[in-house]
Order: structure tokens, then sequence, then C-alpha cells
């Protein structure tokens, strides 16, 4: 490590005076590539595609016949990603069975389970089971994606249970386990309860994997081969005879899952796929409660109190940092003290790209198609032509609300962005996007007695909206059309993404650019659900398409005190918005006088909440723009009301549409939103860390080309994209279109020649 920091030093200082007196070629930031989208109907003709120079990126993980022939050919280059999920050995750390209640589990003792984890040989998993560069280890519930989660203190070189068959025999052997009757299998202690000094052949264990999972059908053929051969052979401590430990494999899915529900399991080879916060699935997954019949957890009984403390710690965290800290010790607890199971890998996923393509940045969960790739990457052969992406399937929607699979979403959130980002390599760090700053805090709810969340969030100034078609900047973002996005999906509890919205109770706009946002519940983990929601608008341009005025009128008799407030559901109808509210023809101000809430309790926004003072007698009218039922379906954004993209596509995102042919074959052609706010970063951009500046929300700050970015290129340095992949390529260094596929001189005369410079800072900063 000392010798690389050395290494930078020196070219850091090399590369600064090379810059000043030498003649290299002058590489600028590109002009923002425009996009087209290609579908297709199956991978193949995606990736004939490729090689035939008709797409520049493959947006799918590569089957590993397709990852082979790409190491073949030298047009193409591979950009590989963490896939955040996990495949585990599952263990049951339960007392007993139900239906043997009086006869101690095996993997219910600590030991039993270390021993089983030192029989386990991850780097044989990886290199020998998996294919090729396909898999990374992991020795805690967090892929490599997520890695900045990791408690470093049991990982890696610090995990507690390296591979060695001799420690396992000693751990079996401290218990009593040896080979009494010299059947080649191990007896269980006289001592051990309900199975005293009987044959593991009579009470096996019971180990489950499936034959429909190619990898994991290997691994558990695996493990049983540790415990019945490996062990026995393993040095025995003296006067011990060694032996098997016999297993019972079970491959039919039925009877598996009647073994989990039934705890009558030993080992599980189990995947996950899990979200980007650990401590949100964590929870569920290892946590006493959960611990039921089909409840998420199958794997601790309820043997661990200081676990469940730190589960629960990380999960109703108050700020990020305490969530990682806590998570962190909890993981500590899984692995060191209590073994609660074996983590084994995350899959590696490939993306293949053209060698022509410079500037892509490589998503270390979502790989090459993602937001900074298409800000910063270019094509070398052809700069003023647009980048072509091919995908793999045909959407069903194309529809904000509606579309449910990834592959249509590979569209449309290049239209519609999100509020926060995260840093591309660092997915526990977020980042600004269209809101500049943010802040968690909470507000007290005087109808529940109960303290909640209240997040408040504050808009750049600059987010341009981009008409469909002729690109047009017809308005700027602002609290209004985040308003109008909010409770415009609320009103669609059947949207594939009402569950961004379902938690909010209400809305207080402050000015344009700073909205508060009231929640039902009380959990950090709200303000990255209201992150998932796209950002839809303009609202003086959509809501009269998607939308119907309404009126109500009620007299301050109907009005209901309820803890310390007087409430009324004025009407049956979705309210999306308030046009005016008058008490005998005065005008009522909104957040002043009153408010519109929703809640769990009613799950819709049309309930009244008055806060200031009617007599029985006053007549209050409020007029409205409600959702039309069924309204927003479709293939695309209000369908169902005879709209088309043309009519609702509007994008705030880095591009908007100027024609869509959703078919085997057909395009989606976008190009660049001169309104988005980063129009075209500097080009040496590499590790896209955001600075924060100031302390006063909202806070300021900007991307800046520094030490780290030479970093990310040095470490990579004379690394080929092309040809047999090289674990240390890094796609985002390879920046200038001379010295292609390679990470050279001229792609850190890049970085360096725009070094200290800044880019993305807010206006009125």
């Amino acid at each position: 490590m000392k010798s690389l920091f050395v290494l930078i030093c020196v070219l850091v200082l090399t590369f600064s005076i090379l810059v000043e007196t030498s003649n290299f070629p002058s590489v600028n930031a590109q002009a923002r590539s425009d996009l087209e989208i290609t579908w297709y109907s199956d991978i193949s003709l995606c990736y004939s595609a490729l090689k035939n120079h008709t797409v520049d990126i493959t947006g799918y993980p590569l089957t590993y016949e397709q990852f082979e022939d790409a190491q073949a050919d030298p047009d193409v280059q591979l950009a590989s990603y963490d896939e955040n999920g996990i495949f585990e050995f599952a263990i049951n750390n339960n007392y007993s069975a139900s239906e043997d209640p009086n006869v101690r589990s095996p993997t219910n003792e600590l030991k039993i389970r270390q021993a089983i984890a030192h029989l386990i040989n991850k780097t044989y998993i990886i290199e020998e089971i998996l294919p090729n560069f396909f898999g990374n280890i992991i020795d805690v519930p967090i892929s490599n994606a997520l890695k900045g989660w990791w408690n470093n203190s049991v990982t890696k070189s610090n995990y507690p249970y390296p591979y060695d068959p001799d420690t396992a025999a000693a751990l079996l052997a401290s218990l009593g386990f040896n080979d009494t009757d010299g059947n080649g299998w191990l007896n269980y202690p006289d001592s051990w309860p309900g199975i005293h000094g009987a044959d593991t052949t009579s009470y096996p264990l019971e180990v489950l994997y499936t034959l429909s999972h190619e990898d994991r059908k290997l691994v558990g053929e695996y493990i049983v081969y540790q415990l019945e051969n490996t062990l026995a052979s393993a040095n025995w401590p003296e006067e011990y005879v060694g032996g098997g430990f016999k297993c019972h494999t079970t491959t039919d899915p039925m009877i598996q899952w009647m073994m989990i529900l039934h705890r009558t399991y030993h080992i599980y080879v189990s995947g996950w796929s899990l979200s980007r916060f650990p401590p949100t699935y964590m929870y569920y997954m290892f946590h006493s409660d959960f611990w039921d019949p089909e409840g998420s957890n199958y794997v601790t009984g309820r043997e661990y109190p200081d676990l469940d403390e730190e589960l629960e710690k990380a999960y109703y965290a108050q700020n990020i940092s305490s969530a990682i800290f806590h998570c962190k010790n909890a993981q500590s607890l899984l692995v060191e003290k209590y073994c609660v199971c074996v983590w084994l890998w995350n899959y590696r996923s490939f993306n293949a790209y053209r060698k022509e393509l410079a500037g892509v940045v490589s998503h270390q969960a979502l790989g090459l198609d993602n937001q900074y790739t298409y800000l910063n990457a270019y094509r070398t052969d052809h700069p003023e032509d647009p980048i072509r992406l091919g995908l793999n399937l045909i959407p069903e929607k194309l529809n904000p609300l509606y579309s449910m699979w990834f592959v249509e979403w590979q569209t449309l959130d290049k239209i519609y962005p999100n509020l926060m980002s995260v840093n591309p390599y660092s997915l526990e760090i977020d980042q600004p996007w269209i809101a500049q700053d943010w802040e968690v805090g909470t507000w007290f709810d005087p109808r529940e007695g109960t303290t909640k969340t209240k997040i408040t969030f504050w808009l750049r100034k600059d987010v341009g909206c981009a008409e469909p078609q002729t690109g047009n900047i017809v308005d700027y973002f602002t609290a209004d059309d985040f308003e109008f996005s909010l409770w415009y999906i609320y009103a669609y509890d059947d949207a594939w993404i009402w569950d961004t919205v379902m938690d909010v109770n209400h809305i207080k706009i402050i000015n344009d650019y700073q909205i508060e946002v009231y929640f039902d519940s009380n959990s950090l983990w709200q303000i990255y659900d209201v992150n998932s929601m796209p950002l839809l608008g303009p609202r003086k341009l959509l809501i009269d398409k998607l939308c119907e005025e309404n009126s109500a009128t009620f007299t301050g008799a109907n009005l209901t005190k309820v803890l310390g407030c007087f409430e009324y559901q004025f009407t049956t109808d979705d309210v999306v918005s308030v046009i005016n509210v008058t008490v005998n023809g005065i005008p009522l101000n909104e957040n002043e006088d009153f408010y519109i809430r929703a809640g769990y309790d009613i799950q819709q926004h049309n309930v009244f909440v008055n806060l200031t003072t009617f007599s029985p007698t006053d007549n209050i009218t409020i007029y409205y723009y409600r959702a039309i039922p069924n309204g927003a379906d479709g293939f695309y954004l209000g369908g169902n009301l005879g709209l088309d993209w043309t009519d609702t596509m509007y994008s705030y995102g880095p591009y908007y549409p100027i024609s869509i042919n959703p078919t085997a074959g057909g395009k989606a052609v976008l190009k660049k939103n001169t309104g988005f706010f980063l129009e075209t970063p500097l080009l040496g951009e590499t590790d896209w860390h955001w600075y924060w500046e100031g302390t006063t929300k909202p806070r300021s700050g900007y991307f800046k080309i520094d030490i780290y970015d030479v970093v990310r290129a040095t470490t990579a340095y004379c690394s080929r994209g092309n040809g047999l992949y090289d674990l240390k390529w890094f796609p985002g260094a390879d920046l200038d279109a001379s010295d292609l596929s390679h990470i050279g001189i001229y792609d850190l005369v890049t970085i360096t020649g725009k070094y200290a410079q800044t880019f993305g800072t807010p206006p009125d900063a």
C-alpha cells in the first residue's frame, strides 16, 4: 500500500509537469451525447448487434458464453459489477424441531456451526465451482456492491473461520464427537440430549439444495462431501477416531419448503435478492420477531437478544451513520459470536461495450446503464452521433406509474429522474441530484399522539423540463411539481410504484424550492421510498390533461374533533391539488388555515384538517383537481384517457424523446435535455464524489477533479478492457480517444489537466 501511495504521488507530480511542458493532445469534455435505445426480442440478437457495431452497450448481464466470446473480440470491452444478491449456507440455529422437541439439533451447538464454517473453502467455490470471474466472496450477508456497509473486522483476512478441516475436527472432538463403533461415521456424544451416543447415520444432518440452479446444486454437493469425506480424513486429536458426519439430502422443492416451515432442516443452500440498505433486510432475515412458520427468519431461533437489539437499532436509526454503526455490530454477532450462517458469494456480472466508447461509468450494482455513463461517455469514432444502447426485451409498457419490469425503466429513468442520487462506486453514500439538500427530522401527530418522520427537501433552481419531440424548455422544477407528482401517484394504489408514496400523511410547501413531507410512521428509510418516486411534470401542463376539476362544500358542523384537531373527509375523490378554499366566500390559506391529509387509516388524500376556528354554520367550499379513476394506466401515462407519449412524456431528466417504436428492432430516439442541470460534466471526473460546502441548510457543493480521481486511474494503470478480462480494469478511467481499451498516460493527462476544477454547483450558492 505504501509503494502504491508513493507511485501515485510521483505520477501526479510527473503528469502535472508533463501537462505544462509537453504537447500531449488536449482532451476537453465532449458535448454530451444523444441516446438511441433499440429493443431486441432476445439476448443473442442484442449481443450480435454489439458485435456488428450497431449498438455500443448491451444493457443486460452477459451469459458466460457471451463473456468468453467477448474476451476473444478485440473490438469489445467488458465492464463488471456486483449483483446485489447473496448466496449462503443457511444454518438452523434452533434448539430442536417441533416434531422431535426432546432431541437437540446438532446445528444448535455453536462449535458445530463453527466446524461447518471451517470446512468451507470459499476460494475453491469461486474458482472451481462457479463460472470463471463470475463470483465474489462474501463473509457477511451483504454483497460486494454494498461493501461500504461491511464490518471489516470479520471479513476477508479477518474472517474468523479460514478453511481448515483440522480445526473443524478439533472443534467436534472437543464436544465428544468420535467414531466409537468404527464404521467410518461419527457418533454423537453420550451426553447429547435425546440421542445419547447415536450414530450420525441415525440422526444425519439434513441438507437442502435445489437441482434447478446449477451453482447451488454443486455447492450443496460440495458441503455434503466436505462433511462426509474431508472431515473424516482430517487430522483428529489424539485418542479420537475421525469419521464423517452423515448427511441426508433433499432436493424436492415442495419437501424443502415444508422442512423450512417446520424448521426440520440443518443446512440450506439459499439465495436472496436484496435491497440497497442492509438494515432494512437484515432485520427481517435475523430478528427473532420473524421466527415463525412462514416467517422470513428461518435461522436464528429466539436465543440472541443482543443480536435483536443491534438489528432494531440499525433498522430504527435516525441517521445513516447510526444505521451503519449498528449494522456492523450486528454483523460481528452474526459471524464471530454466533456463526449463524456461512455466507458464500454474490455474482459478478458483466456488460459488454464497444471499444470506441470512452468515458463510461460502471456502477457498482447496475453496470454501464446508469445516469453517470450517459452524462460522461462519448463515441470516439463519431463523437457527434448518439450512444446506442441495446436491450434484450421488448417493453410491455412505458408508463412511469405502471411499468414493472427493469427493461422498461431502462428507458424511463432517462426521462424521469429522482430527487437524490448515489455515488456509483460507494452505494452507501447519498448525493444530491434534483434535490440540492435534505434534512430528516420528526413531527408530532396529535391524532395518534406519536412522533413521526418529517423530511425537508431543498430543490435545485436549474432543473429544466424538456417538451417531448421539440426539446423546448417549458418550465423548471419547483415544489408545485413535486407535490403534483406525489399526490398524483398516491391516487393510484394499484400503481407499481405506489409504495414509494404510500407512507405520506401530508405536504407543506414552504416556497418554490423548499418542501416538507410529513410521513405516517417514524423511519429513516422513508426518505429512500419517496426518493424512488419518478418526478412528473410540469404541473401546469399535465394537470388539466390527467385530472378533473371538482368542488365540495361542507359546514363547520361537519368537522369532527380527533385528539387535538378538527377534520373532515370532504369527498371520496383522490385529491391531487387544491385550487382554492373559502369560508363564507373569504379565501383560506393552505398550510396556514388548513391542510389536506392522507394516512394509513383512509389511504386517500382527501381529509380537510382545520388549523383555525370555524363556527358550526360556516360554509367551507373547496375547489380541487381530482385524479380520474383508472386514468393513469395505459401503455403510456394517461393512455386510458387517449393520451400518448407526445402528450405526457415531459422530461426533467437528461433526455427527452423524439420518437418511440416499442417493437422488436424498434427504437426510442432520445435527445439530450439542454435544461438538465449537469449538461456537460468535466471529462476527467472518475470517482464521482460530491463535496458538500457549508453547514447551513441548504448546503451547496460540487463535483471536483482531485487526487482521488488520479488514484482511481493509477490503480488501473496499464490495464486493458479487451482481451482476457483483467480484474484491475476500471472503465471509468478510459477517457482518451487516442489510446482506446487501455488506461495509459493520455488518460492520466486528461485527469490531471483539469486538476482542482469543479462543476455541478447549484445556482445561488
